[in-house]
């Protein structure tokens, strides 16, 4: 029998058969464009020269976007990969960038890694860039930001600190990345320490932080519909009215489609940036990887502010970076699951303690298995799931990621599925994933956890 688990596009790690991307448009000058097929995705890398007038002004234009999306779990190895043959015979005298394809991971929020060859160009540093690009029109998606600490006192006990990834579970979000800058610099603190957050913040339609001085005052702020706001210097301080999340950083990057950074500007550290696109339909959401020779220096503002670009943004905010930049996401078990590699956690081994998170609520990606629910209790647990076509039915299960047991195949073809497992252990936690075949053909999820 032909076991598909790809077809399963159930879990955040997968995505839908899509048409391959046609290419990336942008508006920076290129010398040529190579797209070639890697496991079912095409990377562009760009060998671009800058002309006299875009050296002095900076990136210019539209930053480039893929006309689809692209299928590919394992996108960034094959990136990587590809950097280290591409790279060793690439010219040192042009600026070489690798944009990587968009992949979805949830339901209208995908994922891209990219990178570059260092030069003398326009990106000196060498960078490995993670980045969502979030559908603010697709209904499902949520944005959540830290809400208020118990027993709340603004201007010092505004937060309850917590890693990205603690932020992730105790909220049970599906992705999470650090937002604002805020007070205490004792990093690895327990989770719940009280902490005050820097420029304005809301969750959920409370005010967290207020707009109390003209630093970190560059802002994106979003109504109840996640319809976005720019204000690039948010003092005065604009009325709160109507909004419903809002995150702050200390400067504006990218303005109007339009780099505004000096190249000079200030040190080379990991980033993290937020970018709203030209028609305001998408999020994006950036982490530089820095302080790690050999994997990825870290950017300057001015090279942040190119990569904004580069991935489609036309405003950007710089937030806070250093061994604060942590992009998270929930794998399959709820689980959280790190996309890049911290400087904190490459240097301790330990994600930072953070006063600011960004989080995203969506729905899996559909697929031929779709809705798994699990109703445990005691000694049992009933499992549902839906197909898109009439299947057969069955659960394996197993107190380890192995499983090792199973509820046995119903042969009765149906498009909802149930399943009631007995003789559980109590208080034990199991894992289990479900299938169903049509025919010869067999489909499973990935390992859930109940």
């Amino acid at each position: 029998m032909n076991i598909n688990t790809a077809a399963n596009n159930h879990s955040p790690v997968r995505g839908p058969e899509a048409h391959q991307p046609a290419g990336w448009r942008s508006d920076l000058p290129l010398n040529r464009a190579w797209s070639p097929p890697i496991d079912n995705c095409q990377l562009t890398i760009a060998n671009w020269q800058f002309s006299e007038p875009v050296l002095k002004q900076g990136f210019g234009g539209r930053g480039a976007r893929p006309s689809s999306g692209s299928r590919c779990a394992q996108a960034a190895q094959a990136i990587l990969t590809l950097v280290v043959a591409f790279l060793t015979g690439a010219s040192a005298a042009r600026a070489t960038t690798i944009v990587g394809p968009w992949v979805p991971i949830f339901k209208g929020v995908e994922h891209s890694v990219s990178t570059n060859l260092p030069s003398g160009g326009e990106f000196p540093n060498h960078h490995v860039v993670h980045a969502m690009r979030v559908d603010l029109t697709d209904p499902d998606v949520r944005l959540f930001t830290t809400p208020r600490l118990a027993n709340y006192s603004a201007g010092s006990r505004e937060v309850g600190g917590l890693t990205i990834s603690d932020f992730l579970k105790t909220h049970r979000l599906q992705a999470a990345i650090n937002a604002n800058f805020f007070t205490g610099r004792t990093y690895y603190v327990p989770a719940g320490t009280p902490m005050d957050v820097y420029g304005l913040a809301v969750s959920a339609g409370v005010v967290v932080s207020t707009q109390d001085e003209r630093d970190y005052a560059s802002c994106l702020v979003f109504d109840a519909q996640n319809r976005p706001t720019v204000i690039h210097t948010n003092w005065p301080a604009a009325s709160t009215d109507g909004i419903y999340t809002a995150i702050s950083g200390n400067y504006p990057l990218v303005v109007a489609g339009k780099s505004i950074v000096s190249r000079n500007g200030r040190d080379t550290e990991p980033r993290t940036a937020f970018g709203i696109s030209e028609d305001r339909r998408f999020l994006y959401l950036v982490a530089i990887d820095g302080r790690q020779p050999g994997y990825s220096d870290g950017a300057s503002d001015y090279e942040t502010a190119g990569w904004l670009l580069l991935l489609g943004a036309y405003d950007g905010v710089n937030v806070d970076g250093g061994g604060s930049t942590t992009m998270v996401i929930e794998d399959s078990t709820g689980a959280p699951q790190r996309l890049n590699i911290s400087s904190a956690v490459a240097d301790s081994g330990r994600e930072r303690t953070v006063g600011s998170h960004f989080g995203l609520f969506a729905r899996p990606l559909p697929g031929f298995i779709n809705d798994v629910v699990a109703a445990p209790d005691e000694t049992t647990a009933r499992i549902n799931w839906t197909t898109v076509e009439p299947s057969t039915t069955e659960v394996q299960y197993g107190v380890t990621a192995d499983l090792g047991s199973s509820s046995g195949e119903q042969s009765a073809l149906a498009t909802t599925h149930e399943v009631q497992l007995t003789g559980l252990s109590p208080k034990t936690g199991y894992f289990f994933r479900v299938l169903s075949s049509v025919g010869s053909q067999q489909y499973a999820s990935l390992n859930y956890f109940f």
